[in-house]
């Protein structure tokens, strides 16, 4: 390596086409330079060092002679070195060719000193201890061109939009107008910096902007950043532009694989696949009704995932499916895709109907549905409500498919029920039937609102009139009860009245007596429950009438069988004399109203009596009844006496305008019984039946003609008959 020195002195300009001879003053002669070489300082064109070997060992100093154009020369001088000269110039024009000769001198060189040609005399021909040379001859000229300035940095670098996994645009600003190439380095994943190209420069005549390099080889999913700097034969740039730092795009994913559907339900899908690329940032979905036109479903199904569920899905529906995977070099390939239909419900069971056969059995019949693909039930259930036809309902039944009856035997009488069944198979239940109600046979429902209010006939006799309400439109017929205690044990008389007839006449009615009233309805399937109780009560207006037909009857020795009949509905008491003489009665009984009939246990054997009977209450009494007289047999000579079955019954009043009273002889009481009114023509009018409580009965003849009719009544061991007149 030369060395140099920045030290610099200029001399007078000459015109010479050759370089100028020294004076020959000393005696030793110098040697001339030679080898004269030129050195470019790095990165400069206005700069140039110069060097040459010296050739001397006498020389103080060297006088560089330059020229720009090999004719007219300017000087400079530098001091002399052992081996070697060199001289360092500034200022000069870059890019321009210039001419340098060196020549060596022993002591001060001044611009006025005469040069001559070196070479024509010979005593200044390189003598050695010549001293009267003091300066050698002029080397060789030597040219050289100076380099250009070094070019300015590019400036943005940047990578263009739209790069790839492999690609990618480096996009610069030229900034310089004296550069020959460009240099692009790229660092991959912080790594070293390589050289990637050299670019020619578009145009070195001006400033280029926009310019761009394409990168073919850059790897998928790589960090990579770019660096450009300028070149001329000065050198590099002072400073090359760094790029920001980007990544390459992966790969796009390997398609997902085995795509399959495990199980669907009605409106769910599930679908599952295998995922082959760990790049897989997510997957997407995406469904066709013909698979053709497909329609994403999901896009955003996380890379871990490996199954999807659609619960969009409507059943019976046919559905094509495929799947992609994404990441940000884009999308994968589909996988093939996967057809799927899912399941229908059973469609529901229709024309159902529902009837009752007992209070407690309902019998429902239906229609299944067509079957058809997935549409075969497993089940119908059967479900009931008792509270109305939208709430309320329990399942009661189920039977299997095929069957279209079902027995409910879980019923209540007397209930409105209401139906509705469904299917169900592995898919679920189908919609309701439509829904059958029904009424359950059973006992009528119980009257309401019964209502006894006192009233008056025609004639002013008195009657009560008895209303209720009917709730029901079953029954066979009404039972109307009429008591004088609220037990109804006292005084029960019991009528049956036809269906849906809502008032009767309550008659005879007796006066200073308490009526307490209940009906219910009944039917083949048993009775209803009875009414609140309804009461009248009546006052005593005058005396009651008198008793008559007394008869008197020695049953046996000590015992005389009283009977008469009851010809009023006023009394309280009736009271029973008897007399030993036929004058003096003392009283020897009271029996309740409506008594006809008394035994005396307290007669004497072979012993004549007088009896007689009246009526009272607190208006008064009435006459006594007729005289019956009777002797007592003698104890040994007891009589068997078979009482007349007619004689032991009472129908009163007779004759009568309305209504007649039935007091059943005691042979005849506690058992059922069938009472018969037959008129004059031999024709049934009445006939009805008593339970064993009863016995007393009314008969209403009050829209009956006027005349004679017989009353009978028959049990299963007797019949007894009697007749009354009806005016």
């Amino acid at each position: 390596m030369i060395a140099f020195w920045n030290v610099e002195a200029k001399g007078r300009e000459i015109s010479r086409t050759t370089p100028p001879a020294p004076t020959a003053d000393s005696v030793n002669a110098l040697n001339t330079p030679t080898n004269i070489i030129s050195t470019y300082v790095t990165g400069s064109g206005s700069q140039l060092n110069v060097g040459w070997s010296t050739n001397n060992t006498e020389s103080i100093k060297y006088q560089i002679a330059y020229s720009v154009d090999g004719v007219n020369f300017n000087y400079y001088t530098t001091d002399a070195f052992t081996t070697y000269g060199a001289f360092h110039f500034n200022g000069l024009t870059p890019n321009k060719q210039y001419w340098f000769s060196v020549r060596a001198a022993k002591d001060t060189l001044y611009a006025h000193t005469r040069f001559a040609a070196c070479g024509t005399d010979s005593s200044r021909n390189g003598i050695a201890n010549d001293s009267l040379h003091r300066y050698s001859c002029w080397s060789a000229l030597y040219s050289v061109t100076t380099q250009p300035d070094l070019p300015f940095a590019p400036g943005f670098v940047g990578v263009a939009d739209g790069y790839s996994q492999r690609s990618a645009t480096v996009v610069f600003k030229d900034a310089s107008d004296n550069e020959t190439k460009f240099i692009i380095k790229r660092s991959m994943n912080d790594g070293p910096w390589v050289d990637v190209a050299f670019i020619d420069t578009p145009n070195s005549s001006g400033k280029e902007y926009n310019v761009s390099y394409v990168d073919n080889t850059l790897q998928p999913n790589s960090k990579y950043q770019y660096q450009v700097a300028s070149w001329n034969t000065a050198g590099y740039s002072a400073t090359a532009t760094f790029g920001p730092v980007f990544h390459t795009l992966p790969d796009p994913p390997q398609a997902p694989s085995a795509l399959i559907s495990p199980w669907q339900t009605l409106n769910e899908v599930r679908l599952e696949w295998v995922n082959h690329d760990p790049n897989v940032l997510e997957l997407h979905v995406e469904r066709s009704f013909d698979g053709v036109y497909y329609t994403e479903i999901s896009g955003n199904v996380p890379f871990y995932f490996t199954g999807y569920i659609d619960f969009t899905a409507a059943e019976g529906t046919t559905y094509f499916y495929r799947v992609r995977g994404r990441n940000t070099g884009g999308f994968s390939q589909y996988t093939e895709a996967l057809q799927v239909t899912t399941p229908k419900r059973v469609g529901p069971p229709y024309d159902l109907q529902a009837k009752s056969i007992t209070p407690t059995r309902v019998d429902l019949r239906w229609t299944n549905p067509g079957y058809g693909p997935y549409e075969i039930p497993k089940f119908n259930n059967i479900h009931r409500s008792s509270t109305n036809a939208g709430e309320g309902y329990t399942q009661v039944g189920t039977v299997v498919a095929g069957d279209t009856s079902f027995t409910d035997l879980t019923a209540s009488p007397k209930v409105t029920y209401w139906y509705r069944i469904i299917a169900s198979n592995d898919q679920g239940p189908s919609p309701y039937s439509n829904i059958a109600t029904v009424l359950t046979l059973g006992p009528p429902s119980a009257p309401s609102t019964l209502e006894a209010v006192k009233g008056q006939d025609n004639l002013g006799g008195n009657l009560v009139n008895v209303t209720w309400v009917d709730n029901s439109n079953d029954e066979e017929f009404f039972i109307l009860e009429r008591a004088t205690d609220d037990a109804f044990t006292q005084g029960l008389l019991i009528t049956n009245l036809l269906a849906n007839k809502t008032a009767a006449v309550s008659i005879p009615i007796e006066e200073g007596v308490t009526y307490f009233y209940r009906i219910k309805a009944t039917n083949q399937y048993g009775e209803s429950g009875y009414t609140t109780l309804s009461s009248v009560a009546t006052v005593y207006t005058i005396a009651p009438n008198k008793p008559y037909a007394l008869k008197a009857t020695a049953t046996n020795a000590t015992t005389i069988a009283l009977r008469w009949s009851d010809d009023s509905n006023k009394e309280e008491n009736f009271v029973i004399e008897r007399s030993a003489d036929g004058t003096t009665f003392t009283g020897l009984a009271t029996v309740a109203r409506n008594t006809v009939a008394y035994n005396d246990a307290t007669a004497t054997a072979s012993t004549k009596y007088w009896y007689r009977v009246k009526a009272v209450n607190p208006k008064g009494s009435s006459d006594f009844s007729n005289v019956a007289t009777v002797t007592s047999p003698a104890v040994t000579n007891a009589v068997a006496f078979i009482a007349n079955p007619a004689d032991n019954w009472v129908v009163y009043p007779n004759p009568t305008t309305d209504a007649v009273k039935l007091v059943l002889p005691e042979n005849m009481q506690n058992n059922a019984v069938v009472v018969t009114v037959i008129d004059r023509m031999n024709r049934e009018v009445i006939k009805t039946k008593l339970d064993g409580r009863q016995k007393e009965h009314v008969l209403d003849l009050s829209n009956f003609a006027e005349g004679t009719y017989t009353i009978s009544v028959r049990s299963a061991e007797n019949q007894i008959s009697k007749r009354v007149y009806k005016y």
